[in-house]
């Protein structure tokens, strides 16, 4: 897994993002805002959404996760506000 942050004029990480090191049939990567749990999920049919509320723990639990589409399937779909951002549904 590629792990990244962006880091505020604070010098405190806001954003994390990752990349699954193994590729993902229905999960391209994501972006983690700590600050105001909120986590956009890129997919690899080209569809992005922003789901609210996830808190770093979540996020933690979902990158970690042995398969990043059954975790997002069985533990975030439908269980979080979520706006689509671009491309085709999911």
């Amino acid at each position: 897994m590629n792990i990244g942050t962006e880091t505020l004029f604070t010098g405190e990480a806001r954003f994390t993002s990752f990349i699954p090191s193994t590729p993902s049939t229905t999960i391209k990567g994501a972006c983690h805002d700590r600050l105001h749990n909120k986590l956009v999920i890129n997919f690899t049919n080209g569809s992005s959404y922003k789901l609210d509320g996830v808190t770093t723990d979540i996020y933690e639990q979902f990158v970690s996760a042995p398969s990043h589409g059954s975790f997002f399937n069985k533990m975030l779909k439908g269980k979080y506000t979520t706006h689509k951002l671009s491309g085709s549904g999911q």
